[in-house]
């Protein structure tokens, strides 16, 4: 299954790299957050959705937007 994060991000035509420089953090976290072996923090969550252009309840996962809504 292929992230969010990831559809979004290719979609805008970066690389992990661009994001993560745009972000602040590492490609290897941008990695980590497609991989789903992580998550970005809330407050990345709204950093990271401008650049992505979306909202920020686009990026989390499923089950947790049906659990919080």
């Amino acid at each position: 299954m292929v992230s969010k994060i990831k559809i979004l991000r290719v979609t805008k035509g970066l690389n992990q790299q661009e994001l993560a420089e745009s972000l602040g953090v590492t490609q290897g976290a941008v990695s980590q957050w497609e991989l789903g072996i992580s998550q970005p923090s809330n407050k990345m969550l709204p950093r990271l959705a401008k650049v992505l252009e979306c909202a920020p309840e686009d990026l989390m996962p499923a089950q947790l937007v049906e659990k919080s809504g």
